[in-house]
């Protein structure tokens, strides 16, 4: 079996997880321009810029934080493929199929909890930016 056929849990395989990992790195920049530009119009005084600007690194700190995580993940799985590959990936890295799975299985937790609080802050964004909007009248 090809490296890039290995399959990580649904529909996911390890070439996805790698075009994933590509497209977020870039993607990212013209986000986080795109996203500062528009909070910036936001923030026209010192209570405005005290209630987004934390939320803002928040969200900011999330998306590091799930890009890591995606990095992780490929890295194991790559790492699992060499050493079986090698001939016996259990006896280099003590692993059986089970731990591997529960492995795998806790990484794509810690992704769908970081998707879950990317959403939360996201939306909290939004409701603040609204509240800062009609204050301003806009």
């Amino acid at each position: 079996m090809d490296a890039k056929d290995i399959k990580l849990f649904d529909d996911k395989n390890f070439s996805d997880l790698l075009k994933e990992i590509y497209d977020n790195s870039k993607n990212k920049k013209v986000q986080v321009d795109l996203l500062i530009s528009d909070v910036l119009a936001y923030i026209t005084d010192a209570g405005s810029a005290v209630e987004i600007v934390p939320l803002l690194k928040e969200l900011l700190d999330v998306g590091v934080k799930n890009d890591e995580q995606l990095v992780k993940l490929a890295t194991v799985v790559q790492r699992l493929k060499n050493a079986e590959l090698k001939g016996s990936s259990e006896s280099e890295f003590a692993l059986t199929e089970e731990e591997k799975s529960q492995l795998l299985g806790n990484i794509k937790d810690t992704v769908e909890e970081l998707q879950d609080k990317s959403d939360f802050l996201s939306t909290e964004l939004d409701v603040k930016s609204k509240d800062v909007n009609k204050r301003l009248g806009k």
